[in-house]
């Protein structure tokens, strides 16, 4: 099973890490078993949120990707990659991800209408 991740990423480094997995069938457990959803935050608005982070802060050059890993890891393991390896894990975030947000030369960006 695959992990959903979306990742920004500036000069500074990885600012924010969000395992789209889990977040994702935290909601549904908590649906399925009756739990009030009212205060809870909906994936899309996190991610909303972190593209408008991403928009306010552009002297830090920020890039939103969404990226799966291979197999399950947990955001622990994520996190310590990116603090070990900042520049490969940016380099291969842009070459197999999903750009949401950024405009780094030599990053791409999938079109809304082909």
């Amino acid at each position: 099973m695959c992990t959903k991740w979306i990742v920004l990423f500036d000069n500074e480094g990885v600012d924010t890490l969000i395992p789209w997995t889990d977040v994702q069938e935290d909601i549904i457990i908590k649906k399925l078993s009756g739990e009030n959803l009212n205060g809870h935050q909906s994936p899309l608005s996190i991610v909303s949120r972190t593209i408008m982070r991403a928009q306010l802060n552009p002297q830090r050059n920020p890039e939103v990707w969404a990226y799966n890993t291979a197999g399950d890891m947990d955001v622990d393991e994520m996190r310590q990659l990116w603090i070990d390896s900042p520049q490969y894990m940016a380099d291969l975030i842009r070459t197999k991800g999903d750009q949401l947000f950024g405009s780094k030369p030599g990053t791409k960006k999938t079109p809304v209408i082909v």
